[in-house]
């Protein structure tokens, strides 16, 4: 533990305070120095990301006491095993089931450093070392202690805390957080990710913070459309309408994007759900991503009764192919055989996805199917965006896009541009602070609910996170 005399400070040192991913916010008492989250920076750029993640830290991770951790998606938890690496020997604060999931997509992670590492050794024609390994994992796991969401916990005198379900993801929650400086307490709300209204599977339902002094929130879609239910029910029909369009009309392969964590499990579902009690349905589901197979078989033991059954069920439908091996996995990339593929990543910048869009963008009757959010330096944006015929460079090859592209947008595991501003412009706070958003998009969003607490009659201020901030509660 360091001493810190200034009072409490809040500082933002991730790049969450002007992007969309790797979120982060320092803490500081006269009695202790918290971190809450730690996650990586995914923008695109390997070279780019490797050299933020590997970057010097304003702070030393030994003394920090606590790291506080709102749910296990990279861009919000896979610095951490980083900070162990460099001697950190806080506890970390998660809600109930984080471990294990942590586990996984650590090690994952820690694999896939270690690839790159490889590939940046061979480019700089010098020893590149990842900066973290699975043995710093499996340290950090061990420093991981797990609470449940609703009830309030003192970690000391000075230190209380609770989880509030964000409605993200499995395990995911919001963070309130109350600190004493003096005669003084101080209480701080953060929303890590808050999830769609939409009915999803998986998610404890969203419970909103009330009262705090300063409440920290997400904003990645901000600005952007808000999707209502009349959109789900519009994107099952497009799903069910492109699959047999593609693959039994026109023997082709539908290739779905997704994230191993969450996106995958409830889309295999969904699958189900449409073509499952069709009996002359026969077209193969892949299910192309061993992270995605490790996790979903947590989902099924650590889910709900219901949502566990549904995707158990999901699981043993006899059109579900899992790929044993990256051969495996070829195989069905030559083949030609019509098909569905779920594969990660949903980004598309590593991962099987990757793979798959190099055989499947320049064949005419096939189409891949976007059902979440990615990065504007993404391949994922690019073939998002790009004109019929245009050639996108995937791994030093140039292949034109000639087959279908469809985004769908009720599937995102995020609140909606309208939930964001009438959940926020609801909390009895001092001031808000935007973070995890797009930056001109947060600017915009900042005006726009500044303007609407006004109306309210409120004096809340909203105030846009930085590299640069620090707050003084």
């Amino acid at each position: 533990m360091s001493k810190h005399k200034a009072g409490i400070t809040l500082s933002f040192p991730g790049t969450a305070a002007e992007d969309v991913t790797g979120s982060m916010v320092l803490v500081r008492t006269p009695t202790a120095t918290l971190l809450i989250e730690a996650g990586l920076t995914q923008t695109g750029s390997p070279a780019e990301d490797w050299k933020t993640n590997a970057r010097r830290l304003p702070f030393k991770p030994s003394h920090l006491d606590y790291i506080f951790l709102g749910h296990c998606h990279a861009d919000h938890a896979l610095l951490i095993p980083r900070l162990y690496a460099m001697g950190c020997h806080a506890t970390i604060v998660a809600p109930t089931g984080t471990r294990e999931l942590f586990r996984i997509m650590g090690n994952n992670s820690a694999s896939i450093l270690a690839g790159e590492a490889q590939c940046l050794s061979r480019q700089k024609k010098r020893t590149v070392r990842p900066y973290y390994a699975p043995e710093d994992v499996a340290v950090a796991c061990e420093h991981i202690a797990e609470y449940s969401c609703g009830e309030v916990y003192c970690l000391r005198d000075n230190l209380r805390f609770r989880f509030t379900p964000s409605g993200h993801i499995l395990h995911a929650a919001q963070l309130e957080l109350w600190l004493r400086d003096g005669s003084r307490e101080v209480k701080i709300g953060y929303s890590s990710d808050l999830g769609s209204r939409i009915p999803r599977r998986f998610v404890e339902a969203f419970q909103p913070i009330r009262h705090c002094d300063i409440f920290i929130g997400e904003c990645t879609y901000a600005m952007q459309p808000s999707v209502q239910m009349k959109d789900r029910a519009k994107d099952l029909e497009r799903i069910e309408h492109i699959v047999r369009s593609v693959c039994v009309d026109q023997g082709g392969v539908v290739l779905i994007p997704s994230f191993s964590l969450d996106r995958t499990q409830n889309l295999l579902c969904v699958l189900h759900e449409i073509f499952g009690g069709d009996h002359a349905f026969t077209v193969p589901v892949v299910l192309d991503s061993p992270l995605s197979m490790e996790i979903t078989h947590h989902f099924i033991r650590a889910g709900s009764d219901t949502d566990s059954a549904a995707l158990f069920d999901a699981l043993r439908w006899k059109n579900v192919v899992c790929p044993s091996s990256a051969g495996e996995s070829r195989e069905w990339m030559r083949s030609r055989r019509p098909c569905v593929v779920l594969a990660s990543a949903g980004m598309m910048n590593a991962g099987r996805s990757r793979l798959w869009a190099k055989e499947l963008l320049p064949r005419s009757n096939c189409h891949i199917l976007f059902c979440g959010y990615s990065s504007e330096a993404s391949l994922a944006t690019q073939i998002k965006n790009a004109r019929k015929g245009q050639k996108i460079k995937i791994d030093k090859e140039r292949i034109p896009a000639r087959c279908g592209v469809t985004c769908l947008r009720s599937f995102s595991a995020h609140m909606s541009h309208d939930d964001l501003l009438d959940y926020y412009a609801s909390i009895n706070a001092r001031k808000i602070v935007l973070v995890h958003g797009d930056g001109k998009r947060k600017v915009q969003f900042a005006h726009v609910l500044q303007e609407r607490i006004e109306a309210e009659g409120h004096t809340t201020r909203v105030v846009c996170a930085n590299s640069a901030l620090e707050l003084r509660p």
